[in-house]
């Protein structure tokens, strides 16, 4: 994961402690952006 994507994803964690269930689904969410989040922008 991209260390962008890895500090919001930390942010967000931190903002929520105790939902594990919504820990899981931004972990997974997050890790599907992350090959979009690489490629080179088109302009």
């Amino acid at each position: 994961m991209d260390s962008r994507l890895e500090a919001i994803r930390n942010t967000v964690l931190a903002r929520n402690p105790g939902e594990a269930e919504f820990h899981q689904a931004v972990t997974e969410d997050f890790e599907s952006l992350g090959p979009a989040h690489d490629r080179p922008r088109v302009a």
